[in-house]
């Protein structure tokens, strides 16, 4: 057996088989005045904003905010930002350019540049 030191970490690969959709709905988008429920997890997941937030009030279950773009307004159709959430399915996706730009917007407000930078650089 080597004594050797190992650099490790668990795998995130883990994450994609987790029962996000199991855990309680404790946290609450509104974005463009539509109410989207999730878990805290998945909001301190796609929101560094939310989630140093949360170091300093643990209560916090609520962000808010609106876009610019007419476009990520949703409808029956196309619900822009219920799609968004589904990204923490940790299953590839391809989205359009129109999407992309939509949900460019959506991490620009959610404090998540390094997300933004990595989907907008695919963008141009």
């Amino acid at each position: 057996m080597s004594s050797e030191n190992l650099d490790f970490s668990l795998s995130t690969y883990n994450l994609k088989d987790f029962p996000f959709h199991k855990y309680e709905k404790n946290f609450t988008f509104i974005v463009n005045g539509k109410e989207y429920k999730t878990n805290r997890f998945i909001a301190d997941l796609l929101s560094p904003i939310i989630r140093n937030s949360h170091f300093n009030d643990e209560t916090l279950d609520t962000f808010t905010f609106y876009t610019k773009n007419n476009l990520s307004k949703s409808d029956d159709k196309n619900d822009y930002f219920r799609d968004f959430l589904n990204l923490c399915q940790f299953e590839t996706v391809n989205i359009d350019s129109n999407r992309r730009k939509i949900y460019c917007d959506y991490f620009c407000h959610l404090g998540n540049s390094e997300e933004y930078i990595r989907l907008r650089s695919n963008y141009l």
